[in-house]
């Protein structure tokens, strides 16, 4: 099955993209997959040791993953809205801690 893959930080620009991949997911009758990389490569490159980072990368890993489901429930009540000739399109997601680049050449 195809698939749209939507890539997001969670800012309102990335909001209406998901919104706009959904409604041409059910356009095109394919699946949606939304995407967030929760590493910041700036913040990590400055580590000296010490626990504070893992707590910190947990707490993104989980944030980005709290976002992740609510985005896509948010997206399900819109898709509830599709014209009757769209199919609803299956919502899916992913986030990880790798650079984008590569993340986004293994995913498609």
């Amino acid at each position: 099955m195809k698939n749209i893959l939507v890539l997001t930080d969670f800012s309102e620009n990335a909001a209406a993209a998901a919104e706009a991949g959904l409604l041409l997911a059910g356009k095109l009758h394919t699946g949606l997959v939304l995407y967030n990389t929760y590493i910041n490569y700036q913040t990590m490159a400055s580590y000296g040791g010490g626990g504070w980072i893992v707590d910190e990368f947990s707490e993104r890993k989980l944030r980005s993953k709290n976002s992740l489901e609510e985005l896509t429930e948010g997206l399900e009540s819109l898709a509830d809205q599709l014209d009757q000739d769209d199919r609803m399109p299956t919502i899916c997601f992913e986030s990880d801690d790798n650079d984008l680049g590569m993340d986004v050449a293994e995913l498609i």
